[in-house]
């Protein structure tokens, strides 16, 4: 399966938490996996929150990050995304973030792959997107 995860699923690639185990298949048995740009940004400050709250320590977060730059997700630039981001953001009256992997599944035609129970509330059955919640 080819797809497009957001940060919710990607942190879930290296802390054993709630999808670990889902998100560690989704990435090794993915024919192809795709993010906006958005994403090291975002994945960038979950580790820097756990840090703060101490769920995992400074050499933790570095082996993280090298880690995930090493994964093959195709990480899609966000002036490619921009125009159909904001217009989804301003219609949808939703976080534009979330509608950087909106316009990307879009594009794509790919599912988004996510926990974010916002971004999965806003996929209902008359848009055009793919939003599948992460599970076994």
């Amino acid at each position: 399966m080819s797809c497009i995860v957001d940060a919710s699923v990607a942190v879930k690639f290296y802390i054993e938490e709630a999808g670990h185990e889902q998100a560690v298949r989704l990435l090794h048995g993915s024919q192809r996996l795709m993010a906006p740009a958005m994403l090291l940004a975002e994945l960038g400050n979950v580790l820097w929150k756990k840090v703060r709250l101490r769920e995992i320590s400074l050499e933790q977060a570095a082996a993280i990050d090298e880690d995930f730059q090493d994964e093959l997700i195709e990480i899609v630039p966000l002036e490619e995304l921009h125009d159909r981001a904001l217009a989804l953001c301003l219609d949808l009256d939703h976080p534009i973030y979330d509608c950087y992997y909106l316009a990307l599944s879009e594009r794509e035609d790919l599912p988004l792959v996510t926990t974010d129970r916002r971004l999965l509330a806003i996929g209902g059955e008359d848009r055009r997107w793919h939003l599948r919640e992460l599970s076994g």
